[in-house]
């Protein structure tokens, strides 16, 4: 199963994960836990915003909108992360 599920990651950036029923529960708690915790942030600056070439949408990481239909998405890729102005590298 791990290995299926990072062959999945390394080729499409992207993963279906069947949970048995019960766990149903718990990961809607970890995506509402998600959820709540990047809308209390404050709304980022315009070097975290990425508007521009859909092409280009693996070699980034940060938040993302689309303005034009009032979507937004937070895309987060280890080791690719945007560092924010005024903190070091880690």
């Amino acid at each position: 199963a791990v290995s299926t599920l990072s062959q999945s990651l390394a080729r499409y950036y992207a993963a279906i994960i069947e949970v048995p029923a019960g766990d149903d529960v718990m990961l809607r708690c970890v995506i509402d836990s998600a959820r709540m915790y990047f809308h209390q942030r404050p709304y980022p600056g315009p070097e975290m915003l990425h508007t521009g070439d859909p092409q280009e949408w693996d070699k980034t990481s940060g938040y993302f909108t689309d303005p034009q239909i009032w979507q937004e998405t937070f895309d987060y890729r280890p080791g690719q992360t945007p560092i924010e102005p005024g903190i070091g590298a880690e």
